[in-house]
């Protein structure tokens, strides 16, 4: 398997661009109040986020096959989503904040259950706030927080022990999460997955929206997989009309049943 090995920079060259690079405002403002994680702050500024609208371009290549995703997404706090995917193949998905509806296409039947009975991972992915990093925040909540040291580019850094892996955090000087380095072991040589990200757009309460998502993840027999997701037409925090969430008004003769198994029978 093929890996994407890192040497590290001598220490004392990033001590000192550490020390030359000024730490963010809203990180300094965080370490004089609780002690609160990066990744907590993180995730709790996306939960600040009231309505989403966007749409997800998503390629995923290999050395064998390119897929193109295109989806249609409106996301409303709390447990309020539909997304339209219409390539490669159609499918929606309803969220009304209390019933969680999936459909393809196509299919006679379509699953639906309470938002209460969801489990995980399927609970996890659905309450993931669109266009943002939260995804990997959110495992990060609970593990043991570790300062690294600084770059120029990145001058925030943070390393969190999450089982067996180690997940680097950096941030740049505006606070912005720009890049976030999954290694197999703590000892941060072997890189199996990074993502980056750019093109910011900051809501109306300060979180920051990458519009430009790109992962590398390294897999086994030397294979590399890269997706790339841009964010188009982003509306943050603007009224989404209620009937998107009416799943009535979308779901025509589809028997809904509780597993997800019976709907492609």
């Amino acid at each position: 398997m093929n890996r994407q090995n890192r040497s590290p920079a001598p220490a004392s060259a990033i001590f000192l661009a550490a020390i030359l690079c000024a730490q963010p405002a809203f990180l300094e403002a965080a370490a004089d109040g609780e002690n609160t994680t990066l990744a907590r702050r993180l995730y709790d500024s996306y939960r600040g986020i009231k309505t989403i609208s966007c749409e997800i371009r998503k390629t995923v290549t290999t050395s064998r096959r390119t897929e193109r995703w295109l989806s249609r997404i409106h996301y409303q706090a709390p447990d309020h989503i539909h997304v339209h995917n219409v390539a490669p193949f159609k499918r929606r998905i309803i969220a009304d904040g209390s019933n969680l509806y999936y459909h393809v296409t196509g299919h006679a039947k379509g699953f639906s259950a309470p938002v209460s009975k969801l489990k995980e991972p399927m609970l996890s992915n659905f309450r993931d706030i669109p266009a943002t990093p939260m995804e990997h925040l959110l495992k990060l909540l609970d593990c043991p927080e570790t300062t690294l040291p600084g770059t120029k580019d990145h001058p925030v850094r943070r390393g969190y022990r999450a089982g067996p892996v180690l997940v680097v955090l950096s941030c740049d000087a505006d606070g912005r999460l720009v890049q976030v380095d999954f290694f197999k072991t703590p000892k941060a040589k072997t890189l199996v997955a990074q993502y980056t990200y750019s093109s910011f757009r900051k809501t109306p309460g300060g979180a920051w929206i990458p519009q430009r998502h790109r992962a590398k993840l390294f897999l086994p027999d030397d294979e590399i997989m890269t997706e790339t997701r841009r964010v188009d037409n982003l509306v943050l925090d603007e009224p989404i009309a209620a009937s998107l969430f009416d799943a009535s008004l979308f779901f025509k003769d589809v028997e809904f049943v509780s597993d997800p198994k019976e709907t492609t029978e």
